[in-house]
């Protein structure tokens, strides 16, 4: 028989509070004071909290799950105009080297953060509102918790007590994430396929690829793309890949050794004529006084986007004459 000594000489700190009391007034007030290490989750039974931080003011309603974090002061206020029998549950662990971010984005910019990120990274809202079938789960979740930690003399419950706050941090996680990419999972709605129509231009835009292109690479329609790219952003599809074109044209027109029709080739634009139209509406000079002035150029004099002659396609046009004269 093989077997080893394992010491658990210092597990995370894990801390539980359940509390039942009457609110009634502003005066009312916890205050969380950037405990070091320390994330919490409170969940508001049956009342609202109004919670005062160093990035502004929100609110914890009922049935739902406040996300607390050492980077931050916290005042928690109970602003009932009348008498609230009031119940928290709170759930906090002491993890020195957890490392962690706050962001403050938009659904469209939390889901490329969560797509470009691996599988070991948690996200957590600030707030999680529960539905009344989430609540039940989440009030198992956290009975399972307390019944272990009231034996936490022993190292072994210790462990399952630790294991289950993680559990809920994961379950919190898959249910943010759900919220978040479920356009994808479920009706793959507008802002998802803006998203990766984005992410293909921003990654091909250089090998000649049009609005066909785009739409064959999310399996949709020229139409639908162009209708859809249109509304939520403002610009078309060939707009947002002739301007990604320009720009490049813009930061290599400052390098050596390549004439201006290689240049415009290196991108994608196989028309120079049309290209240098192109760069002119939106920088206001040609390409070789850009060259010729170097880093001296910061003019946009137009707003590119429009302008009528970006609203279209090249490739569905007869090609002029390369020339390299501009």
């Amino acid at each position: 028989m093989v077997f080893y000594k394992i010491c658990i000489g210092s597990l995370p700190e894990i801390c539980f509070a359940h509390s039942i009391c009457k609110m009634y007034s502003d005066e009312n007030m916890n205050i969380i004071d950037h405990r070091a290490g320390m994330i919490e989750l409170d969940y508001q039974e049956n009342h609202f909290v109004k919670v005062t931080a160093d990035s502004g003011i929100y609110m914890i309603r009922e049935n739902s799950i406040g996300l607390f974090m050492p980077d931050q002061r916290y005042e928690l206020t109970f602003p009932h105009k009348e008498k609230v029998e009031c119940i928290t549950s709170t759930i906090g662990v002491r993890i020195l080297m957890f490392p962690f971010e706050r962001f403050d984005l938009t659904e469209t910019e939390a889901l490329e953060q969560i797509e470009s990120s691996d599988s070991k990274t948690l996200f957590i809202p600030q707030v999680t509102t529960l539905s009344e079938e989430d609540a039940v789960l989440y009030q198992a979740k956290y009975k399972s918790i307390i019944d272990h930690f009231a034996r936490a003399d022993n190292v072994s419950e210790q462990l399952y007590a630790l294991a289950g706050w993680m559990e809920l941090l994961a379950w919190l996680n898959e249910k943010f994430r759900r919220m978040i990419m479920g356009k994808e999972a479920k009706s793959k709605t507008s802002m998802y396929y803006v998203v990766k129509a984005r992410k293909y231009m921003e990654k091909h835009y250089r090998e000649g690829i049009s609005l066909r292109h785009v739409a064959e690479a999310l399996g949709v329609s020229t139409v639908y793309l162009s209708s859809l790219f249109k509304k939520e952003t403002g610009v078309t599809v060939v707009q947002y890949i002739n301007t990604l074109r320009v720009q490049c044209i813009r930061d290599l027109l400052l390098e050596e050794g390549m004439n201006l029709s290689e240049l415009c080739r290196s991108v994608g634009l196989h028309d120079c004529r049309y290209a240098q139209k192109l760069f002119k509406k939106y920088y206001g000079v040609s390409m070789r006084q850009f060259r010729l002035l170097g880093h001296g150029i910061t003019l946009h004099f137009d707003n590119p986007y429009m302008k009528t002659h970006l609203d279209h396609d090249i490739y569905e046009e007869p090609s002029a004459p390369e020339s390299d004269e501009f």
